[in-house]
């Protein structure tokens, strides 16, 4: 496991009577790049309500068995990169119906290799309505680094030209 260099923990409200088949991240300015700094996703943490059940701002979280109709999705340098990965791939702590405790860890973190995402364009979507008591959030676990601004454009530009020399980086 990697060191954590930044962590922002976000929440994703999903409102009571929501039924629609996406929602829309917000624009989280801690996690946006700008003229000063590029700033990449390392690693993505999704935490049920069996592991934290209110969040920090005291709002309700969903569960697990919520959570396995939901996907993510990510854009990334201007197009649907990450597209469609079920949220329970971003658990590290599962939950066993048997039991109220979690009862099922997973060693290995879903990791990125420096994604700039962006935010406002990135979104949930449900592969079937939510029946939530009150409005909810889905609480995740964001790490993170800053970058010198422009190291992601040269990232890219190398990467291309590699890549249309036939090889692979």
């Amino acid at each position: 496991m990697d060191p954590y260099w930044r962590f922002e923990n976000v929440e994703f409200t999903i409102p009571q009577s929501f039924t629609g088949v996406s929602i829309k991240f917000p624009d989280i300015p801690l996690l946006r790049s700008d003229v000063e700094k590029d700033v990449v996703i390392r690693m993505i943490k999704v935490y049920p309500a069996e592991v934290a059940p209110i969040s920090y701002q005291q709002n309700p979280v969903i569960t697990t068995e919520q959570c396995r109709s939901l996907y993510l999705n990510l854009y990334v340098s201007g197009e649907n990169s990450i597209n469609q990965i079920p949220l329970p791939d971003l658990m590290t702590q599962y939950h066993s119906a048997a039991t109220t405790t979690p009862t099922m860890w997973v060693p290995e973190e879903t990791r990125f290799e420096d994604l700039q995402v962006d935010w406002v364009k990135s979104f949930i979507q449900f592969a079937a309505p939510l029946t939530l008591g009150a409005a909810s959030v889905i609480q995740f676990g964001i790490s993170y680094r800053y970058l010198k601004a422009g190291t992601m454009m040269k990232k890219r530009a190398i990467t291309a030209a590699v890549n249309a020399q036939g090889m692979q980086y």
